[in-house]
């Protein structure tokens, strides 16, 4: 009968054998089309361009859940301006014009309204940090690439701990993109690649044309699932509706879950809201993770 400090010893033994085999694993093969690097290349791009100003109007739904399953909703429209400028972050504000709430939310109308500019306005902010994840191609499907992503820091320290004849190879990034896949499909590796702070992991849906179309970020508290649908403005794709979950706490209410949902309408690019017409937009009805016609 093997003891706790028995099992310990054997289970980072087995995993510094599978390390030893994803770092053999991790060599030159076929050229993939796009690859992972030209993916994430072309999802950190902005779009719809490095220079530009959206004006819109937005309809907002919020839903959210508290106690054993109780269920309201509030809705909310106003105008939104985006904006980038080459060599700085994606700005975004919401101007809430007009609010309309459930008789037991009304006395929260502040802590809603700055729910609901909080996760659009910070949604940017709270996109991926490609930077800080080493990634993998986990799924190819008509045309869409699922992508997983093992924060860095976890990857280099299991790389470490169960010292592997890889370990030496922290800075390959073949070995470390091997590992991380390691880390993030492996059942025995669950808990362990769990971390406080910083999400320590993310799945992201990405098409051929480098749109992240869907991500979710885990936290050691949960997870939250943004999924995004686009529209062509001018030839140009610019989100078109962002559904993301968000959590908050209410006074007697306690803490509540739900989603929140944004469209867009007369989107506005590079001009003014008034007195100019709104940019041709050709939208796609998102079903299922396809796009059906014309809405």
């Amino acid at each position: 009968m093997r003891t706790r400090n028995g099992r310990w010893t054997a289970a980072c033994s087995a995993a510094a054998s599978v390390i030893t085999i994803v770092a053999a694993m991790a060599l030159p093969v076929g050229a993939q089309t796009p690859s992972v690097d030209d993916l994430l290349r072309l999802v950190v791009a902005p779009k719809p361009s490095d220079l530009y100003t959206m004006h819109a109007q937005f309809d907002v739904l919020l839903s959210l859940r508290y106690g054993s399953g109780g269920l309201l909703t509030a809705t909310a429209q106003g105008a939104l301006t985006e904006w980038h400028r080459p060599g700085e972050p994606l700005h975004r504000t919401l101007a809430i014009r007009e609010m309309h709430l459930p008789v037991v939310l009304r006395p929260f109308s502040g802590v809603i309204q700055r729910t609901i500019k909080e996760r659009i306005e910070t949604q940017p902010d709270d996109m991926p940090d490609f930077h800080a994840h080493d990634f993998f191609l986990m799924d190819e499907a008509k045309g869409r690439y699922t992508l997983g992503g093992v924060r860095r820091d976890i990857v280099t320290q299991a790389m470490v701990t169960y010292k592997s004849s890889g370990s030496a190879r922290t800075g390959d990034p073949d070995v470390r993109r091997s590992v991380a896949k390691w880390l993030f499909t492996s059942p025995l590796m669950k808990a362990w690649v769990v971390r406080p702070g910083a999400p320590y992991a993310l799945e992201g849906l990405v098409d051929a044309q480098g749109l992240l179309r869907a991500f979710t970020l885990f936290y050691n508290w949960g997870a939250l699932h943004t999924q995004i649908d686009y529209a062509m403005i001018n030839g140009a794709p610019v989100w078109d509706r962002l559904q993301s979950d968000v959590a908050t706490s209410l006074p007697k209410l306690g803490t509540v879950t739900g989603e929140v949902t944004i469209a867009l309408s007369n989107q506005c690019l590079d001009c003014s809201m008034s007195g100019v017409p709104p940019a041709d937009v050709s939208r796609g009805l998102h079903v299922g993770g396809q796009t059906e016609g014309a809405r």
